[in-house]
């Protein structure tokens, strides 16, 4: 009798300062690559939410607040993007991809807001690596949060060593 033991996902963590480019590296780091889940890009000075499989763009940093808004820091959020990141990592954890993304966990999550439940789910039942965004100030509070004992840290000089 054989035993097949299924290979476990990889979690790797792209870390770095604020502005430092590690949404836009992951832009160019996508391309021709068997992705999913989303990307929050600075495009002409705000906060984009792009959905990576679709290749969609959607409104995530606002000028204003109004009720469709979340303040985290300087930053007023579009509290849509965060339903539609529910929906983007459902779908894409029902389906096989070499890699799934969550850009980014941060402030929110730490509090328990933001893609908090979405990222624990996707810890517990992932079929895909996951590939997560996190600034390097707050990295070890995600890392003891989230229980993150078997990652790889990177920075965005190493991207392309991954396949």
């Amino acid at each position: 009798m054989f035993l097949i033991m299924e290979k476990k996902p990889k979690i790797v963590v792209l870390s770095g300062k604020i502005k430092t480019g590690k949404s836009s590296s992951l832009l160019n780091w996508i391309k021709h690559k068997k992705v999913s889940g989303f990307l929050t890009p600075t495009i002409e000075g705000r906060k984009e939410f792009y959905d990576i499989e679709k290749e969609a763009y959607y409104p995530y940093q606002l000028e204003k607040k109004t009720s469709d808004s979340v303040i985290i820091g300087d930053f007023i959020l579009n509290k849509n993007t965060f339903k539609l990141s529910n929906i983007i990592i459902k779908e894409s954890s029902q389906k096989k991809f070499d890699w799934i993304i969550i850009d980014e966990i941060g402030k929110l999550e730490l509090q328990n807001k933001g893609h908090n439940i979405l990222f624990k789910k996707l810890l517990r039942n992932s079929n895909s690596n996951l590939l997560i965004v996190v600034r390097s100030n707050l990295l070890d509070e995600v890392i003891i949060k989230y229980n993150l004992n078997e990652i790889n840290i990177i920075g965005i000089d190493d991207l392309r060593e991954l396949y």
